[in-house]
């Protein structure tokens, strides 16, 4: 509990940038939460997509692949484009056999070669499969999102643990709102 509290405190630091916020919030994602790989997109205030910016645990040509892509408010909320389980407002769950990506998008993915391969009972967690935790500024605008993927148990994660980088996302999004992105 004093890490979540010490991170909070860190990124509701008004001296912190924004990119520090996002690893702050990332480590902790990654090592209490046991995810292996984190991304997170901010809303570019020039154009209004939605782009990469922080990246944990890729492998530098996934990298590269994530950095070409800009998304519209209206593609990051299709779900026909985007197939996904909506968990709530702040958190959806796109299962990898939904192939819930766009075509040239698999090259974000570690593993491409593996992403057909089946789940083997309801709690795995396969290549493919990444959930998305929204940002939402103080105003209630949608600023970003971070997505986070490869449970390091290979399992899909406890609803104790979404709750908790909901928790984190949420305080996120609004401690960055401010800042000039």
């Amino acid at each position: 509990m004093d890490i979540i509290i010490k991170t909070l405190s860190t990124i509701y630091d008004p001296r912190q940038t924004t990119d520090a916020s996002l690893n702050e919030v990332a480590v902790l994602i990654h090592r209490m939460m046991n995810f292996k790989q984190i991304a997170i997109a901010l809303k570019d205030r020039k154009d209004g997509l939605f782009r990469y910016r922080f990246f944990m645990g890729y492998r530098q040509d996934s990298v590269n692949a994530f950095k070409k892509l800009a998304y519209s408010i209206s593609d990051i909320t299709d779900k026909k484009k985007f197939p996904r389980v909506e968990i709530n407002r702040n958190v959806h769950f796109f299962p990898g056999e939904f192939k819930p990506y766009q075509p040239g998008e698999e090259d974000t993915f570690c593993f491409p070669s593996q992403m057909d391969k089946a789940r083997k009972s309801l709690d795995d967690s396969i290549e493919g499969d990444y959930f998305e935790f929204y940002l939402y500024s103080n105003s209630d605008e949608l600023c970003g999102f971070l997505e986070a993927s490869r449970p390091s148990d290979g399992k899909l994660p406890s609803k104790q643990t979404i709750k908790w980088i909901e928790l984190l996302v949420t305080a996120l999004g609004k401690s960055i709102s401010g800042r000039n992105i």
